[in-house]
């Protein structure tokens, strides 16, 4: 469990670094990989860690993408 909450950390970083840096896609690309992998690692834990992850990255995305650079 800890492995998915760390991947999603980071693919929440990723995206705010996306933002930050235009990198043509490259950071978004490794931010959704690592987003999917958080939910994919949360749902082997189990089902209900799974949703929570889900729920978790529908509130957690948007939030994240409201950052704009200064």
């Amino acid at each position: 469990m800890t492995a998915a909450i760390l991947l999603l950390v980071l693919g929440l970083g990723l995206i705010v670094a996306e933002i930050f840096f235009p990198s043509l896609g490259v950071l978004a690309v490794l931010a959704t990989a690592a987003i999917v992998g958080a939910i994919a690692m949360a749902f082997q834990e189990s089902s209900a860690a799974g949703v929570n992850f889900l729920i978790a990255t529908a509130v957690l995305v948007p939030a994240v993408t409201s950052v704009s650079p200064p």
